[in-house]
């Protein structure tokens, strides 16, 4: 009769913590990637860009992921403006910039990530 009791309790705690994990009160994915911080660890922090000749991203980006294809022109970390001509959808240009400048850039959805 204890051996019933057991597992009808295991099973009752592995229902609640499945529960739990699925309306997502708790978190229950391991991160390999938890505190690594170089520059070829995965991105940790993402926001969308909106290009502008003046305004610098509040962090100097690690990436920026271009969703909508065209061309992007970066003023970069070192200072140097570039454009990245016809830059397909779906790709993550790795670099470092400071800003996506507004003129001539044509691509769209962009996102700074770091």
């Amino acid at each position: 009769m204890k051996a019933i009791h057991k597992l009808e309790a295991a099973f009752i705690v592995a229902l609640i913590a499945y529960m739990l994990v699925s309306i997502g009160m708790v978190y229950a994915q391991s991160d390999n990637f938890n505190g690594m911080t170089s520059i070829t660890a995965p991105a940790q922090h993402a926001v969308a860009i909106t290009p502008s000749d003046t305004v610098n991203f509040a962090v100097v980006c690690r990436g920026i992921y271009v969703g909508g294809t065209g061309d992007v022109v970066v003023f970069m970390k070192g200072g140097e403006v570039t454009t990245f001509a016809q830059v397909p959808a779906g790709t993550t240009l790795p670099l470092r910039a400071r800003r996506v400048n507004s003129t001539n850039t044509t691509a769209t959805s962009m996102d700074c990530i770091w």
